[in-house]
């Protein structure tokens, strides 16, 4: 079998994961090939692996039938850069599920039931399995939609009576380089801990994050494409979120907040413990 890692970018959570799926895969002796979107050359290939969502628009965007795997794609991108294609993909979706980060709430902060959210235009569609999600937990999903950057911190402001903690999903007109610092800050001025999703966020600021981490999900798809075999013989499965997992706790903003958290390890234990509804 032979594998194209397609990067989205050379270094950084992209090189990452592909060293930890390109080891996977040569161990089990499938030939792997490495290449940027600026380099791309499509060539003999059974699957082709598109790190990040610029990788995966570049790989929908050719005349080929080659089957492709996303990889560190959150699932709001690949719905929305998927609709209507007709070459075979399917996703190890970078974000968790819903449920989980419900979850890892409800166990790392027993004392909150009011769950914030500000949703965009690219996760809009999910506020009911938020809802859902956070119910299944005991807890209260209030949850605000803005269509322009402008109305992120009116937003807030609206929520910041209503919610005891505010879960961050990615949507890039919410959490972005232009709104991400003034975000972390007035939260905190708030005294509003934040669930993120991915280990920058928690350093940033966010108190605690639910993610899988580069290396993860790399070895995680390799072990899948390796179940998968030469996947244009037949069906793709249906994308699916990671059952890798990892919690990150910012010490330092729990410290500020007055909170005591259980060690980051107890937490992961805990919330795989935890069986979907």
């Amino acid at each position: 079998m032979s594998v194209t890692l397609l990067l989205s970018a050379p270094g950084g959570i992209y090189q990452e994961a592909a060293q930890a799926l390109q080891a996977e895969l040569e161990e089990a002796g499938v030939r792997v090939t490495q290449q940027t979107v600026a380099q791309r050359e499509p060539e003999r290939e059974d699957w082709v692996v598109a790190l990040g969502v610029a990788a995966l628009q570049h790989a929908l965007d050719e005349r080929n039938t080659t089957p492709v795997m996303a990889l560190l794609v959150p699932r709001a991108s690949y719905t929305r850069l998927t609709a209507g294609r007709t070459r075979p993909v399917t996703a190890l979706y970078l974000d968790q599920p819903l449920w989980r980060t419900a979850a890892l709430m409800r166990l790392a902060l027993p004392g909150i039931r009011r769950v914030g959210a500000i949703l965009g235009p690219a996760t809009r569609q999910i506020r009911e399995d938020m809802r859902q999600a956070c119910a299944a937990q005991g807890l209260e999903l209030h949850a605000v939609t803005i269509d322009s950057a402008a109305a992120l911190f009116p937003a807030l402001a609206d929520l910041a009576d209503e919610i005891d903690v505010l879960r961050l999903v990615p949507d890039p007109l919410v959490v972005n380089r232009n709104t991400l610092q003034s975000l972390l800050l007035q939260t905190y001025h708030l005294r509003r801990p934040v669930v993120a999703y991915s280990a920058a966020l928690v350093e940033a600021g966010a108190l605690l994050g639910l993610y899988a981490t580069p290396a993860q999900l790399g070895r995680e798809a390799g072990r899948w494409l390796q179940d998968l075999g030469y996947g244009s013989a037949r069906k793709l499965p249906a994308p699916r979120y990671p059952n890798s997992l990892t919690v990150g706790i910012n010490p330092s903003v729990a410290h500020s907040l007055g909170l005591t958290l259980p060690p980051a390890e107890v937490l992961a234990r805990r919330v795989e413990e935890v069986s979907a509804p």
